[in-house]
């Protein structure tokens, strides 16, 4: 039985070309726009979610040492 992961739905506004020509590429390769979309997030997450988790430990740190 296929597990059910629980999804939100956001909107995005993105130039009118870009947009056709990703559904363009989306559908040409059978894929799912949502799919699509969720694999490029988290890839960008993968991407910067470290940066920003070394950035709240520095500002953690700073805060620990001021009086």
């Amino acid at each position: 039985m296929p597990v059910t992961v629980p999804r939100d739905q956001f909107k995005a506004y993105v130039e009118r070309q870009l947009q056709r020509r990703f559904k363009a590429i989306v559908a040409y390769q059978g894929k799912d726009i949502s799919q699509v979309i969720s694999e490029l997030i988290e890839e960008w997450v993968k991407e910067n979610e470290p940066q920003m988790i070394e950035e709240l430990l520095q500002q953690q740190q700073q805060s620990d040492k001021e009086p």
